[in-house]
């Protein structure tokens, strides 16, 4: 999937640590989620990436968990 990151979150919880962005891309919304990250260079909100990786669904949303992704310009 491809798209722009909108919104970018850390949950700070000390053993729950994870990174949390949802990519759009007009005709709906992916949440990311890179556990055990706070930060991830070049991920940033108006970012477009490339994301791969198993979509599952997680309270009503569908989410992406660890997903390799691609920086575009």
């Amino acid at each position: 999937m491809q798209g722009q990151v909108a919104i970018l979150t850390v949950t700070p919880a000390a053993e729950h640590r994870w990174l949390e962005a949802e990519l759009t891309d007009g005709t709906g919304a992916l949440t990311l989620i890179w556990m055990g990250r706070h930060r991830i260079a070049g991920v940033t909100p108006g970012r477009s990436l490339r994301v791969t990786g198993l979509i599952s669904e997680r309270g009503g949303r569908r989410v992406m968990f660890n997903p390799g992704y691609e920086l575009l310009p």
